[in-house]
């Protein structure tokens, strides 16, 4: 039985019956037609991200011509993922683990820069690993789990923890100060708001070196000398969520445990993670070694005659 073109593109419209590893497939498509796009339309920008040097005009038309191609290639992952293709999802699985030892040596002859040879490995081998891990999950799919029963998704959290030798009041003075944050934390340039509940919080962070990005959050939780908590999300909460908390436990009275972290959800979590997990433990160390050290230091001065 011969299946029409309508009903091909209600499939496509409606993706009933959709795989795991098929939808691990499409989301994976979904980001290279974005990279397509920062490529097609803003190849100086992603040469500026990049860390690359300044484009002449055919570095830019080649970049264009990139993600040209690269906008193709994410459209058939898309569709194919849409449309569980079996086929398509074990040959990605073929595909994928190639880029990262291809890139290694188009970057090694001098192709291609660093920097944009690590982008395209670090994507294609994440995305690979969610859609292994998807697939071989379903191959031990039991028949007494109800069909309609989702697998609990892997945590993604980076959780870290100091202790101060300071009140829990003096340390959430300098957590509640919004405007004092560059100051003292080596993570945070940026931050404009205030701390309250539901208040929006505009900041920009250190990314790598030099380079800062903005980034938009709203205020979840304020307790006072208990707990701090914000969340911010890119275009919706399915693609990339991050909810970042501090927490406070007194253990004496100028004696706090301070803890601190954030936890990812959302497609582009799952293929940032193993990137998030490597950078960003070491920038929330050194972040809460620098509240202890301030939260110290003004006890030291408050104690002076």
């Amino acid at each position: 039985m011969h299946t029409t073109l309508s009903e091909m593109f209600h499939r496509l419209v409606r993706a009933q019956c959709q795989s795991r590893a098929a939808k691990s497939v499409e989301y994976f498509g979904w980001l290279m037609l974005a990279e397509s796009a920062a490529l097609l339309f803003a190849p100086h920008f992603v040469a500026q991200v990049l860390c690359l040097p300044a484009l002449s005009d055919q570095a830019a038309n080649y970049f264009r011509l990139v993600g040209l191609l690269l906008s193709g290639l994410g459209m058939l992952y898309v569709a194919s993922g849409r449309l569980s293709a079996e086929g398509f999802v074990f040959a990605s699985m073929l595909d994928r683990p190639l880029v990262p030892p291809v890139m290694a040596i188009l970057w090694y002859l001098g192709i291609i820069p660093g920097p944009l040879a690590l982008l395209f490995a670090v994507s294609d081998l994440s995305s690979f690993l969610w859609t292994f891990f998807a697939w071989r999950g379903e191959q031990h799919v039991v028949s007494a789990i109800p069909r309609k029963v989702k697998p609990v998704p892997p945590r993604m959290e980076v959780a870290t923890e100091v202790t101060i030798e300071a009140s829990s009041a003096a340390v959430w003075r300098i957590l509640a100060d919004a405007q004092r944050y560059p100051q003292w934390n080596p993570y945070i340039r940026e931050l404009h708001g205030e701390i309250v509940p539901a208040a929006a919080l505009h900041f920009r962070f250190s990314f790598w070196g030099s380079i800062t990005l903005p980034a938009q959050a709203r205020v979840l939780t304020v307790t006072v000398e208990r707990e701090l908590r914000w969340a911010g999300h890119l275009l919706r909460d399915g693609l990339f969520r991050a909810e970042h908390y501090h927490l406070l436990d007194p253990l004496a009275e100028r004696k706090v445990r301070f803890r601190h972290g954030e936890r990812f959800s959302g497609v582009f979590a799952v293929l940032l993670w193993p990137f998030l997990r490597l950078w960003a433990p070491g920038r929330y160390r050194a972040a809460n070694l620098a509240l202890k050290q301030r939260a110290e230091s003004a006890l030291i001065v408050e104690q002076q005659p």
